[in-house]
């Protein structure tokens, strides 16, 4: 029997609906990667699933080679079932999903004015899910996940001493070894999303610990559903299956947990057998389908794949024949995989001229006052073709959107999943590259991930320490810098001036000579109306570092106008200032540099701004003075200063337009 958790005000809480932590996630899919690309809940359960489990995994392997056991290897299968007949009743009744299916009817239940309550949607739950057709004795679809050669959740039943309590039930908390994968405790809700009722079970075995002599297998059921009402009372949408005992619900342990497991389908687990220890989960009704799975594992794990860290294997429903990442078979992967082949290898041939191999090395960090070495990073190019790829703006992926071709890098650093593609220009020729970061700044870049672990934030924000986003500054800044070294190399050489003919231009110079053509008409008429003089900006060097710092002052006045019966117009008039400063990258504007200080007429009115916008009265011939500071910044960065000065026009009753 399902035990749901009621909301008590008298401990701290939080909703059940964890699948939301990844709600507005956008899974990335950038230039040639939207050809073809998986789902979200396809991309998420693939990345998080593997990783927390790799990562127990590389435990358990540690935990070996100390001991001095052969360690058996890490897999992980995925099996998609539809069942049927006496199997799936089976699992309906073991699991109560009946009792699930009832209580959802009766959450979102019309209310005395007709109305739902609730929506599945707002506990939640997908919209299309298996639980309206249990009466109508459809097939149940489930996905079983089993690991093998992992460490286990292992761990006594008492708060954080217990992964499976960690990975199950906790939010936000985790404990994991330095060059982990994950870090926060939110691979939860990427396996959550891989049920459409947000129901699993688990079934872990791990060696015996001192801290729980006799207990190896634990099986616990959770269901994860947005806070609700029923019955007067007031639930938080957690709902557990296990032992009762004592008011509270405990996961079956050892030959209860076995036995549990054996009826639901799940192979059995022997502690004393390496390639046994691990996690097997059960899915209720996945969202995935098995071949958008198979695409999102091989797009975020061909690393860790063709390094035979693990293997994957994964059964489609009706025992079709099994699925393997393959990325060599990939031809959006390819050239990633060479890259990668280049970083992580010694080159002992002269590299050809579209290759490219390079260590990249940081100057002092904040906070460490040495240079370390950030990584490899393997550069390939193809001219013949995706280079300089034909009708750009033509081509289409398979559902018809455009592809927006550019230069791409997998950034890589220890557990081998590609932490992100990385978007690193739209001009041809378009490059691929792989950078594997050195095992001395990669927890570093893990500090700076954020939840989903999809990319390196050189922003500055609380609880990252300054040398770890000082170091994914400095990885980011290099990886680009290389890779429009390598582009600019691939450029062929420009044409002699000789060669050079410009049809329309010989013809403007024959008029000039002949006198024919039409004069060059004058500019507008009039008086600008709001004039700006620019001074001179000044680039001051930071001390102690290799970045800079600009100052930037420019005036505005509105133009003294004379003429006309009434002489000078001394009318005043409202004008908005403008100011702001771009990183160039890539022959485009990039990101706004931080504004430290701005100050009118000499007097600071601002810090710390992106943009600043300013309203100031003035009258004909009154300047107003302008003066930015920005914050320091890389000086191989170019940056784009614009002064903007505008009249803010009045509309009927005086109201600014």
């Amino acid at each position: 029997m399902w035990s749901w958790e009621k909301v008590n005000v008298n401990q701290s809480g939080s909703s059940g609906d964890l699948a939301k932590i990844f709600k507005n996630e956008s899974v990335k899919h950038p230039g040639i990667l939207a050809q073809g690309a998986p789902s979200a809940d396809a991309t998420l359960l693939a990345r998080e699933v593997i990783q927390n489990s790799w990562d127990a995994a590389r435990e358990l392997r540690d935990q070996l080679a100390m001991e001095k056991i052969d360690y058996p290897g890490f897999n992980i299968e995925f099996t998609f079932q539809n069942l049927t007949s006496a199997s799936r009743d089976s699992v309906v009744d073991i699991l109560d999903l009946r009792a699930i299916a009832q209580r959802l009817d009766d959450i979102i239940k019309p209310d005395e004015e007709g109305l739902p309550a609730n929506t599945p949607a707002m506990l939640g739950l997908s919209e299309n899910h298996c639980l309206g057709t249990l009466s109508a004795g459809a097939p149940l679809p489930i996905l079983r996940i089993e690991e093998h050669g992992g460490s286990g959740m292992y761990g006594p039943w008492d708060g954080v001493k217990s992964k499976l309590y960690l990975a199950m039930v906790s939010v936000g908390y985790t404990i994991k070894h330095l060059g982990s994968g994950g870090s926060y405790g939110f691979g939860k809700a990427g396996l959550i999303r891989g049920s459409r009722t947000r129901t699993l079970v688990a079934y872990t075995c791990f060696r015996p610990q001192d801290d729980e002599p006799g207990v190896t297998r634990r099986l616990l059921g959770m269901t994860y559903w947005g806070r609700h009402e029923l019955a007067g009372s007031s639930f938080s949408g957690f709902a557990r299956m296990g032992e009762e005992s004592e008011g509270f619900v405990r996961p079956l342990e050892n030959e209860a947990a076995d036995e549990l497991a054996e009826r639901l389908g799940m192979t059995i687990r022997d502690p004393d057998d390496p390639s046994a220890l691990g996690t097997s989960f059960m899915l209720i009704d996945p969202t995935p389908q098995p071949e958008e799975l198979n695409e999102a594992i091989c797009r975020n794990w061909w690393p860790a794949i063709l390094d035979r860290e693990f293997t994957v294997q994964i059964n489609p429903y009706d025992d079709a024949r099994p699925l393997h990442p393959k990325p060599m078979q990939s031809p959006q992967l390819r050239p990633f995989v060479e890259a990668y082949g280049l970083a992580s290898r010694r080159q002992d041939n002269p590299l050809e001229a579209d290759e490219r191999k390079c260590t990249l090395v940081s100057t002092p960090l904040p906070g460490l006052g040495t240079a370390m070495k950030l990584g490899e990073l393997g550069m390939v190019a193809d001219l013949s073709d995706w280079s300089y790829p034909k009708y750009v703006s033509e081509e289409e992926d398979e559902d018809g959107a455009d592809i927006k071709h550019q230069s791409l890098v997998a950034l890589i650093r220890g557990p081998k999943m590609v932490v992100e593609y990385l978007e690193a220009g739209r001009a041809q020729p378009y490059v691929r590259g792989a950078f594997i970061a050195d095992s001395s700044v990669d927890e570093f870049l893990r500090q700076t991930e954020p939840t989903a672990h999809d990319s390196w934030q050189k922003e500055v924000s609380d609880g990252v320490p300054a040398e770890a986003t000082a170091a994914a500054a400095q990885v980011l800044k290099l990886v680009r810098r290389r890779l429009d070294e390598f582009r600019a190399s691939l450029k062929p050489d420009p044409p002699k001036p000789e060669d050079i003919r410009l049809p329309e231009l010989d013809k403007l110079f024959r008029k000039l000579i002949t006198g024919g053509g039409g004069k060059t008409p004058p500019p507008p008429p009039g008086p600008r109306e709001v004039s700006i003089n620019l001074e001179e900006p000044v680039l001051q060097a930071v001390p102690d570092s290799d970045q800079l710092r600009l100052d930037a002052t420019a005036k505005f006045s509105l133009p003294v106008r004379r003429g006309g019966e009434d002489g000078p117009d001394a009318t005043e008039r409202e004008v908005e200032l403008v100011a702001r400063v771009r990183f160039v990258e890539d022959d485009r504007m990039g990101d706004l540099v931080r504004l430290e200080r701005v100050a009118i007429d000499g007097v600071e009115v601002q810090s710390q701004v992106d943009e600043f916008r300013f309203r100031k009265v003035l009258a004909p011939g009154q300047f107003a003075s302008l003066t930015i500071t920005t914050v320091p910044y890389p000086q191989d960065d170019t940056c784009s200063l614009v002064f903007e000065g505008d009249l803010v026009e009045q509309g009927e009753g005086g109201e600014d337009e």
